[in-house]
């Protein structure tokens, strides 16, 4: 061989760039997938919180109106996404409370609007139906 070296470059082939970026460009998709993954959830964890706090004024609107219409349905809206409506309705067989009309079940279902699909929220509370 004498005084020939050989040349050996040095760097990448084209096949290992090829390689190399394919895998690079499968590690963002999945990451793009996880981010939008995690967009939808926040998205959601909105939508329910901003539904529960209708019910909570919703539920302590009819907890506080005097007197309180039994065996009528009541409702309200939020914009257009979100609604609620809720019902009093005595209960019964409940010892000598029942028999006078004065212990109500108020059962309170909140919607809303989700990516086309409607969702919803049930509370129930009690309360006297009038004081003594």
């Amino acid at each position: 061989m004498g005084g020939r070296q050989l040349n050996r470059q040095r760097g990448f082939s084209l096949l290992e760039m090829a390689f190399a970026t394919l895998l690079l460009g499968l590690a963002a998709a999945g990451l793009l997938g996880l981010i939008a993954d995690s967009l939808g959830a926040i998205q959601a964890a909105r939508e329910y919180e901003r539904a529960a706090g209708l019910a909570k004024s919703a539920m302590n609107d009819i907890l506080t109106r005097s007197p309180l219409p039994v065996g009528e349905d009541m409702g309200g809206t939020q914009g257009l996404q979100f609604g609620w409506l809720a019902r009093a309705e005595a209960v019964e067989g409940f010892g000598q409370e029942a028999e006078r009309g004065e212990l109500l079940r108020i059962r309170l279902e909140v919607w809303w609007d989700s990516g086309g699909q409607r969702k919803t929220m049930a509370l129930e509370s009690y309360r006297r139906s009038r004081d003594r």
